[in-house]
């Protein structure tokens, strides 16, 4: 981290958590009774996220309103910054609103950035960049 004295004016070194709304991660849908689908709400999983951070939505899974409703803690809003935590570990991936509605697993985790004290952008890339280091 920078030390206080390099940091632009007006900026502060601040936690993840201080810095969001949540921290979280998805859950498996069959563990709550859910169910998969051919179709419905994209249910985004690690091999959904790319290296350079894009949904593909081509490899997302899909779950339907019943289940999205069990899984409502997951559910993701436009400027979520998803962070895959296992499998392929570091892919970080920022939520466009052309994938929603959506969830995802218990192999993502969801940071909701407080958008009053962080552009999700902003954080998006500093999380991309820090796991190329």
């Amino acid at each position: 981290m920078a030390s206080p004295s390099t940091l632009p004016p007006g900026w502060r070194e601040a936690t993840l958590g201080e810095l969001s709304h949540r921290v979280t991660k998805g859950t498996t849908p069959t563990t709550v009774g859910g169910r998969f689908t051919d179709r419905g709400i994209a249910f985004i999983k690690v091999e959904s996220i790319t290296d350079d951070g894009r949904v593909e939505t081509d490899r997302v899974g899909y779950i339907d309103e019943e289940t999205n409703d069990l899984l409502a803690r997951s559910s993701l809003e436009r400027g979520d910054v998803l962070f895959t935590i296992a499998g392929t570990i570091g892919r970080v991936g920022l939520v466009q609103e052309f994938v929603l509605p959506a969830n995802t697993n218990q192999a993502v985790a969801i940071i909701r950035p407080d958008q009053s004290v962080v552009e999700p952008k902003y954080l998006y890339y500093s999380l991309r960049d820090a796991t190329r280091i």
